[in-house]
């Protein structure tokens, strides 16, 4: 495959990657009300909660054994966007809360390699599962009216890569498919600043070389939540997430160095 074509379809296939990797167990989807004491009851929760991650991206990453780095503002992802859907649903019983973040992007873009029009497809699903537990619920220093938690969890991600190259006959379709799963662990503490307005830090890291996963991944955020009614409420701020993964050699090859990082927006809806 020609190297332009090859770098073309990197830079597709990281336009995917850097939208909708996620967030790991740590979107800011919980509802965040000046009474939270729904999270502890014996009674199943639920929260629905769509998000968007506006990010960019810096790093490298390699395909098919070339190599090539990697500068792409949100903008330039954005516009060969097809087709994205990104969402959350937990189940939530006492200290428990139980997850599940599906992702599926779909990406149109065209290339001209010398004289030939090449059409470009991307693919990404990417599937969030896992558990989280609370450690640690009340005031957050001695004699505060303000309460804070602390939660930690394990997880796993699985992510799906799928890159269509339509060239024109008699020319093959160079395609490309590439799938790992991570375990993660997650880590988090909220603290509530007033009635209507809580503050976030989340940490989260995997994949240290199990399996076939990455390497090592991490995410690090934080996000300020805003109360908008008794079951509707807001989430932003900002994370960042970096991610370390190879496999293969030679015209095999495929990696990637990145980090992935821009701001977030999350409503969530409790019932």
């Amino acid at each position: 495959m020609p190297a332009s074509l090859l770098l073309h379809a990197r830079r597709s296939a990281a336009s995917v990657l850097l939208l909708f990797l996620l967030p790991a167990g740590l979107v800011p989807s919980h509802a965040a009300a000046a009474n939270d004491d729904w999270l502890y009851s014996d009674d199943w929760q639920f929260v629905v909660a769509p998000y968007v991650w506006m990010l960019s991206m810096d790093g490298d990453a390699t395909i098919g054994g070339t190599k090539s780095d990697i500068d792409m503002p949100f903008r330039d992802i954005l516009k060969d966007l097809n087709l994205i859907f990104e969402g959350r649903f937990e189940a939530h019983k006492g200290d428990w809360m139980f997850y599940v973040d599906p992702t599926l992007a779909w990406l149109e873009s065209d290339a001209d390699v010398g004289p030939i029009d090449v059409d470009i497809d991307t693919n990404m699903s990417l599937v969030l599962a896992g558990a989280q537990r609370t450690l640690y619920r009340g005031p957050r220093s001695e004699g505060s009216d303000r309460n804070m938690k602390i939660e930690a969890g394990l997880g796993a991600v699985y992510v799906g890569l799928r890159i269509e190259i339509d060239l024109p006959a008699p020319l093959p379709d160079p395609d490309f498919r590439e799938s790992w799963v991570d375990a993660v662990v997650t880590g988090r503490l909220t603290t509530e600043l007033s009635d209507d307005w809580k503050w976030r830090i989340g940490g989260i890291a995997g994949g240290f070389g199990i399996g076939d996963g990455s390497k090592f991944s991490w995410i690090a955020e934080s996000f300020l939540g805003r109360r908008l009614g008794e079951n509707t409420h807001v989430w932003f701020g900002y994370r960042a997430w970096g991610i370390d993964y190879e496999t293969g050699s030679g015209s095999k090859e495929f990696a990637l160095d990145v980090l992935l990082h821009g701001p977030v927006v999350g409503l969530a809806y409790r019932f």
